[in-house]
């Protein structure tokens, strides 16, 4: 049986794709349109359904660096979303399906970012903690994670002081297992699901990008990241199992635009580990723009150097730059990066 088809469009799923962003925050309001040829990437990688794709018009975008009160759905309450100036972009890489690169991803991206300038942190918002491993951060040797930043206790620590930087020049707060318990002690914090965006507003004008690595779950740490986001990106394996993984996120993405973060974007999908000699990938490819009316990024290539890359405590740019999948996840970085 064929996954279920999500109508494009912010009344199903949200979505929309890259908007224009100044560094005081604030969003533009215009609709995008793109038509790409799947087979012919255009610039920074991008590849559409080969029909016009129409990108979301964005509301209740920043303006003047403020994010406005956010009524949320019955029975929810309302809450505001950020009362500092913003500055910095967060970027939510997220799926429910594991395997699908997220942590590379994520890693590459972020370091992409800081190769062209940008000040980026990374965050791990997984208790497997494979991004700080990936990193080369010793959970063993650590200070505060993750698990203290979200802390629903009065020791709770600031995103700053839990900040540790790495040998490619982006800052990271490492996770660890105890991340598991932190998020079954948020369901009894009040606002439970704004609590990553407070800490991450404190550092807000310190970093131009702050990337999250998210949990393969859609649990509570997920739509923290969520509600604390600008954008979602999606990495998933071009496998037809990979279908269902993605329509139930792009379900969970409508909800919170819906109820707590109505400015949120999912900037595409992105597939990642795929081998084109294959009819199979290509034709997942193939469907994934029609299916989802979202641009498609990439594709990253399957490649050896990237499952090595974290044994040396690098990113695959930083491991091995000059492969093709390095060279891909530096083409999305570009295209994430039009207008800012």
């Amino acid at each position: 049986m064929d996954p279920p088809r999500h109508a494009a469009g912010a009344e199903q799923t949200g979505v929309g794709g890259t908007r224009p962003r100044s560094r005081d925050g604030a969003g533009g309001p215009d609709c995008a349109r793109a038509g790409v040829d799947l087979h012919d990437p255009g610039p920074g990688g991008v590849v559409g359904p080969g029909t016009t794709v129409v990108l979301a018009t964005v509301t209740g975008s920043r303006r003047n660096g403020h994010i406005p009160s956010v009524t949320r759905g019955p029975g929810v309450g309302t809450s505001t979303r950020c009362e500092d100036v913003c500055v910095s972009r967060v970027l939510a890489v997220a799926n429910s399906k594991g395997g699908v690169a997220k942590t590379t991803t994520a890693a590459a991206l972020a370091v992409a970012f800081h190769e062209r300038g940008r000040r980026v942190l990374l965050v791990d918002l997984d208790s497997q903690a494979c991004l700080t491993f990936a990193l080369g951060a010793d959970p063993g040797e650590r200070g505060a994670t993750t698990a203290d930043v979200l802390s629903g206790s009065a020791a709770r620590i600031a995103v700053r002081d839990a900040v540790v930087p790495t040998e490619e020049g982006v800052d990271l707060v490492p996770a660890g297992i105890e991340l598991a318990g932190a998020e079954t002690a948020l369901v009894d914090v009040a606002d439970r699901e704004h609590v990553l965006r407070r800490a991450l507003a404190a550092v807000a004008d310190d970093y131009d990008d702050v990337v999250v690595d998210c949990s393969p779950s859609l649990g509570l740490l997920t739509v923290n990241a969520l509600v604390a986001a600008d954008e979602v990106l999606v990495p998933l394996a071009a496998e037809m199992l990979g279908h269902r993984a993605v329509g139930q996120l792009l379900d969970t993405v409508a909800d919170v635009r819906t109820q707590l973060n109505p400015s949120l974007v999912v900037v595409g999908l992105l597939p990642t580990m795929v081998d084109l000699r294959g009819a199979h990938a290509r034709a997942v490819i193939d469907d994934l723009g029609p299916r989802y009316g979202l641009p498609i990024l990439g594709p990253v290539p399957r490649s050896v150097r990237v499952a090595e890359a974290p044994a040396r405590g690098l990113s695959v740019l930083g491991a091995a730059g000059r492969t093709p999948a390095a060279q891909a996840y530096r083409r999305v970085a570009d295209a994430l990066l039009v207008g800012r």
